[in-house]
């Protein structure tokens, strides 16, 4: 059956057009045609424009670090993808292709809170989740399963809070270009979104196979035959941790040009400062995360 009726009215909220769209609501009311044809024309026409703007932004957000939260804030915004969206598709990818890598940001092992970690010693997380342990009376394996299948729910949804709390460093260090903490929250939402999907899902990813090889076919034995703590073994552990800081500097110093505006020499200096702020926000996280998946188990 086929039906083709011109709209007068809005059907979302009944105001009266004259156009393509709605002026009050913007929903598109030229025809009401049930026709197969243009259902199958509207629904794949819908995901072209999508992928067209995932695409976009994500490359964009690539090549023109800052251009995004710049347009954004400007109310160029139909072209891209919100800010918002941007971080949720990065988070999701990250969270598929972590378990690929070697590395583990933003999702520690029970085991890696308790002796790796800054605040590990200073909070005595070892006696806390022995103590629990021999309180429960079960194995601490079955514990640290628990702890870990937690952990890893929560962080997938929690992860957003490094956004605000950057933005407060963003803030600090921004302060004089007397802006709203929402543009450096903005700001924040976009640097995180690349971090997460350029930095540490598909670098990491790209660099966990590379040294995986290398360590297979080229370090193993090597390292197998360095003394504990020895000066080879020290320099692969500093590089693993500290892999993307050069790509995080350099970044953050072209985003911060764009958007911020000030001088070459004040945004070096910022990202170099903010570099270890971003660390202190990433620990923060961390401690937040292991407090949240221990008292729900």
């Amino acid at each position: 059956m086929y039906d083709s009726e011109q709209y007068t009215h809005c059907p979302s909220c009944d105001t009266s057009v004259s156009g393509m769209f709605c002026s009050a609501c913007g929903e598109k009311v030229v025809v009401r045609d049930y026709s197969t044809w243009n259902f199958l024309k509207l629904s794949f026409g819908s995901l072209t424009n999508l992928d067209g703007k995932v695409f976009r932004s994500f490359w964009f957000l690539l090549i023109r670090p800052g251009y995004l939260p710049r347009v954004y804030l400007d109310g160029r915004r139909q072209p891209y993808m919100r800010p918002i969206q941007l971080f949720l598709i990065a988070n999701l990818v990250y969270f598929l292709v972590q378990p690929l890598t070697i590395f583990n940001t933003f999702n520690n092992t029970l085991t890696s809170h308790m002796t790796r970690q800054v605040y590990s010693e200073g909070a005595r997380l070892a006696d806390l989740v022995n103590e629990e342990v021999d309180a429960r009376e079960i194995p601490f394996e079955q514990f640290e399963a628990l702890f870990n299948q937690k952990s890893t729910t929560y962080a997938k949804s929690f992860v957003l809070m490094i956004v605000p709390l950057f933005a407060l460093f963003l803030y600090a260090a921004f302060g004089r270009t007397r802006r709203y903490y929402v543009e450096h929250l903005v700001f924040s939402t976009h640097f995180f979104a690349f971090l997460l999907f350029f930095v540490f899902s598909l670098f990491l990813f790209l660099y966990s196979l590379g040294y995986q090889l290398t360590y297979q076919f080229l370090l193993g034995d090597l390292l197998n035959r360095q003394p504990e703590g020895s000066f080879l073994q020290r320099f692969v552990q500093l590089t693993n941790e500290h892999i993307t800081t050069p790509i995080f500097i350099a970044y953050f110093y072209l985003a911060a040009r764009r958007f911020y505006a000030e001088s070459r020499i004040s945004c070096l200096l910022k990202s170099l400062v903010l570099n270890f702020a971003m660390l202190y926000v990433i620990y923060t996280y961390r401690f937040l995360l292991f407090w949240m998946t221990f008292y729900s188990i």
